[in-house]
């Protein structure tokens, strides 16, 4: 059964699903609740945190107190300093991991555990409170499957 027909670099930066997005590489996702509507920027409120995200599904744009998973790599959460984007969500390292030049923090968050690319992982330690963004351009939202859908 194909999930998504696309090139790898379509699949990878705007997977059609959750399914897609976890086949394609390493993804966050957080469930969360809609709060507001602009276009197809949702901003969707999570136990993390607010994120906004945009709505990457075929399926009719969801409406306030909408329940959505939120999908954002790696690499589209910025673990530094200086928040790129607001709003933020904060956490507690549990980890800090190097995969070649890059550095990846892992962290829990209320109830989620997170991975967000880190460009001075010296200033994450095991422990030490986290805030981290998420690129409002790239993350993905998508409708919450509920037991027993298809």
């Amino acid at each position: 059964h194909i999930i998504q027909d696309s090139t790898p670099r379509e699949a990878y930066g705007m997977p059609r699903s959750p399914a897609a997005a976890s086949l394609t590489g390493p993804v966050n996702f957080i469930v969360g609740v809609v709060s507001r509507v602009n276009g197809r920027r949702l901003s969707v409120e999570s136990s993390s945190g607010t994120i906004e995200a945009n709505w990457a599904s075929e399926a009719e744009l969801p409406g306030e107190r909408t329940r959505v998973v939120v999908a954002a790599r790696p690499e589209w959460m910025s673990a530094d300093h200086k928040a790129a984007f607001s709003p933020s969500i904060t956490g507690q390292v549990t980890q800090v991991s190097y995969v070649g030049v890059r550095s990846y923090v892992h962290f829990r968050t209320n109830g989620d555990n997170l991975t967000a690319e880190c460009s001075d992982p010296t200033t994450a330690r095991p422990g030490a409170t986290i805030t981290v963004t998420v690129d409002p351009a790239l993350a993905l939202a998508y409708p919450v499957r509920e037991e027993g859908e298809a």
